[in-house]
């Protein structure tokens, strides 16, 4: 590591510990040796290959099924969005970034697959949220725990589109730092904050919402084929994430660029085809606050945005294009840290600062335009076998600043008190669909760790040291420049996932890194699911 880096980092880090240790438990932080597992959902117990799906007649069964989860009360009660802190907490905005107006929808959308073997069906929820916390995630499998058992579905998932600018479900990012210092301060709240900072009745709805979406797409599911395409968007995303050593600062080096389109295409020629899509893109367009003083001058930056309408971001408007072309629509996020939208462009015109949230609506469109392009005589047929494996992980988290979170009980995520320290409970996983595989991740990840690049080497990580492990893709058999899918925040929003060889606490996405081995313990689990599989 580059010397003066590492002292300061040494130092800042060292400070902190300090200044956390001052910090109270939470009454509801749990012992290591006490904790015990609950609604965890481990997936097949045995995996199925091509040949046995094609001896056995296996045939794919999809359901589909959607809910808005806007709350009624959105303009007469305080909803905060979730992916931007306001910096505005003058006279006019005194609780900074309350919803004010709703663009679009907050949805989720599940899908319910099986492949007819008898080992069960795998349900996929995703909801337009920041993220999902662990948490939250077990409260609604308890929910469909009867359901499942009765119906044999073996694995819930339960993941985040990650837009920046939906009602907050993780409790970060909920109201004015006058506020929170209020809260933390003064007694009366003191039970509430130690609760979580989201709000309560809004996640119990969603929770709620998102298992009945669950039971609607197990009862809407149907006999079908189902197909694979794939182009390369890379002219769609940049990568925003500074290097130290070996490239310059800012210069675009990495990322997934592909676009993943599953679709399904059920026996009944009256159903609706459902279309699956996979990509590496931020929703984090219409959300920041931003302000033009020069209304002459123009970049995508100075689009006008209060940071208080809430949207589903560009996945709203790829949802709209594709549900009026007469699909269902589900949409599974990637690899996503630092990796943001390339495009939407807005037709600016002389002294006309355009609202912001319309480079979502271009963007999202682009993105439906491709799509509709990736035709069905196209694609690949996907033969029908389908296996699910989740591991349970437990993490020591040295990163005072989750510290911090886990004892104070800001968040939902599953935190535990060792007798060496503080660790999170989190969850990763490997999706095998027909012939094509996927890692679920419980957080953004960074690209580098699937595709085994740069900051993964030591000519280009921070530490001068290389990853000790192989990349996901490796893990999963992957080479020759191929790459594995991801599907990213799923199970989980375990904060940014950053080589271990690359982490240093001076950066803002290491900041939000659960632990220096964070990225080291998921890729193990990983790849003990992989052996123990057979995959």
């Amino acid at each position: 590591m580059i010397p003066s880096k590492k002292y300061f980092a040494d130092k800042i880090q060292s400070a902190a510990r300090a200044a956390v240790s001052l910090l109270p438990d939470n009454p509801s932080l749990v012992s290591e040796i006490d904790y015990e597992s609950r609604n965890f959902f481990k997936g097949h117990d045995s995996f199925i290959n091509a040949d046995y799906a094609l001896k056995n007649n296996c045939r794919w069964r999809l359901g589909f099924a959607n809910a808005s989860l806007v709350p009624d009360d959105i303009f007469t009660k305080k909803y905060y969005l979730g992916g931007f802190m306001s910096m505005d907490h003058t006279q006019n905005y005194p609780d900074g970034n309350v919803v004010e107006e709703v663009l679009d929808d907050m949805k989720v959308r599940a899908v319910c697959l099986d492949d007819g073997s008898g080992r069960g069906a795998a349900a996929f929820a995703v909801i337009d949220a920041i993220g999902i916390s662990n948490g939250d995630v077990r409260t609604i499998r308890a929910a469909l725990a009867d359901f499942a058992a009765e119906n044999n579905i073996v694995s819930i998932n339960i993941g985040a589109t990650h837009s920046h600018s939906c009602i907050d479900t993780q409790g970060l990012w909920f109201c004015s730092y006058t506020e929170r210092k209020k809260r933390i301060k003064n007694k009366k709240h003191r039970e509430k904050f130690l609760s979580g900072y989201a709000d309560k009745s809004f996640i119990d709805s969603l929770c709620l919402k998102t298992a009945d979406a669950i039971r609607s797409a197990f009862h809407d599911m149907k006999d079908g084929s189902l197909f694979y395409n794939e182009t390369d968007i890379g002219g769609k995303m940049h990568d925003k994430r500074p290097r130290e050593r070996g490239l310059d600062v800012g210069e675009e080096i990495s990322f997934l660029s592909n676009l993943s389109k599953f679709t399904f295409v059920p026996d009944d020629k009256e159903a609706v085809q459902t279309i699956i899509l996979n990509m590496n893109v931020h929703p984090c367009i219409v959300g920041l606050e931003t302000f033009c003083e020069d209304k002459t001058k123009f970049n995508y930056g100075e689009c006008l945005s209060n940071g208080r309408q809430l949207s589903g971001d560009y996945v709203a408007y790829i949802d709209e294009a594709i549900t009026n072309a007469g699909y269902n629509m589900m949409f599974l996020n990637g690899a996503i840290m630092g990796i943001y939208a390339s495009g939407g462009d807005i037709d600016f015109k002389q002294g006309f600062a355009p609202p912001r949230y319309l480079r979502a609506v271009g963007y999202g469109r682009e993105i439906a335009d491709i799509v509709l392009s990736m035709k069905l005589e196209d694609a690949e047929k996907i033969t029908p076998f389908l296996n699910v494996r989740c591991s349970e992980v437990i993490s020591k988290t040295d990163n005072p600043v989750i510290i911090a979170i886990g004892k104070l009980g800001i968040t939902h995520n599953i935190f535990l008190k060792g007798g060496d320290g503080y660790k999170a409970v989190t969850e990763v996983g490997y999706v095998e669909i027909g012939e094509k595989k996927a890692a679920m991740v419980p957080g953004e990840i960074c690209p580098d760790l699937i595709n085994g690049k740069y900051s993964m080497t030591e000519d280009y990580s921070i530490s001068g040291n290389a990853f000790p492990l192989p990349s996901f893709s490796e893990a999963a058999g992957f080479d020759g420049g191929k790459n594995i899918l991801v599907f990213g925040l799923m199970n989980d929003a375990a904060g940014y996932i950053v080589p271990d060889n690359d982490f240093v606490l001076i950066r803002y996405h290491d900041m939000l890194c659960f632990g220096s081995r964070f990225a080291s313990c998921l890729v193990r689990s990983f790849m003990d699911i992989i052996k123990t599989t057979g995959a």
